[in-house]
């Protein structure tokens, strides 16, 4: 048996406690600290998002969030996605700007082409009347071909037309170049009545005869030769319209050079081949292809769906 002061035997289980309490405030305050700089490093990262959003919601896109995150979980994956898609975003935007910019190029070209034949058609309608007076119907017809001609190219403002204007605006064409050629170009148009109420650009088809007729069938020896126009649907429920020559056809590598997007090549009438490639993508949805093989003719394919102001039957 031992006796021993009580208060001397509890002087180190107390120093035990008072250790294992301020250890204990000590790791509380470690973490909480620890918890706060990292939910400030994560609740940042968020709050950046939200502005961002906020910002993208104004219409501001450019420097939406850095590039850098020194972070790998998934809210760096998040601000991943987040910039892509405003990216992607910006760059859909600016595309559809710069269409919208051709198309407004393209309408001011059909408004330019719009001006002159407008006092040109009254002027020719004079002259066809003076010369049915004096019974020069050689000059009345070619005079009333003419008119007719820009007439059609008025259409009352319209943009959008059917194809039968379209194919009646060839027909007097055509009729007009004959006189210089001695009636050595065969216009052939084989389009059933079912799509002749197909809508598409206006001086779609003129622009595209005009090279067959200048760049195929004027090169050849003789001049001369034939132009076909057809229709047909497609198997997406769109429609496409073929106008074919027999001309002296394309090189391949002058092919390459009309089909690129990037220049304004010299292989143009009036509006140019990519003008109406431009306009029928803009206003209808449609395309224009190009076969062609050297010595043998040409083939110009419009493309046109099916929807709204846009190859519709009606």
């Amino acid at each position: 048996m031992y006796i021993v002061n009580l208060n001397a035997a509890l002087v180190p289980i107390a120093r035990t406690r008072d250790f294992m309490i301020l250890l204990s405030c000590v790791t509380i305050v470690l973490l909480i600290a620890l918890s706060a700089v990292l939910s400030r490093g994560i609740t940042k990262r968020i709050v950046n998002l939200r502005n961002a959003a906020i910002r993208i919601a104004d219409g501001n896109l450019e420097d939406i969030l850095p590039e850098k995150d020194d972070y790998s979980d998934e809210i760096s994956d998040l601000l991943k996605s987040f910039r892509i898609m405003v990216g992607r975003l910006d760059a859909l935007l600016n595309e559809r700007f710069q269409m919208a910019i051709n198309l407004k190029n393209a309408e001011i070209k059909a408004l330019q082409a719009q001006i002159n034949p407008h006092f040109l058609y009254n002027t020719l309608d004079i002259i066809s009347w003076r010369a049915i007076r004096q019974d020069n119907y050689d000059i009345y017809n070619l005079i009333k071909n003419l008119a007719k001609y820009y007439k059609l190219s008025l259409n009352r403002g319209r943009d959008i037309v059917p194809l039968s204007d379209e194919l009646d605006h060839i027909r007097y064409y055509v009729n007009i170049q004959n006189e210089r050629v001695n009636n050595n170009i065969l216009l052939t148009v084989d389009v059933k009545n079912s799509f002749l109420n197909l809508f598409l650009p206006k001086l779609t088809l003129q622009p595209i005869v005009e090279n067959s007729i200048l760049h195929g069938l004027m090169e050849k020896d003789p001049p001369g030769g034939n132009i076909r126009i057809n229709a047909e649907s497609t198997n997406d429920n769109g429609y496409a319209i073929h106008i074919t020559d027999d001309g002296v056809g394309i090189a391949p590598g002058k092919l390459e050079e009309i089909l690129s997007e990037q220049k304004d090549n010299e292989f143009r009438a009036g509006f140019g081949l990519n003008n109406i490639r431009y306009r029928l993508r803009l206003s209808v949805g449609g395309d224009l292809r190009i076969d062609s093989q050297p010595g043998k003719g040409t083939k110009v394919t419009i493309i046109l769906p099916h929807g709204k102001n846009a190859g519709i039957v009606v």
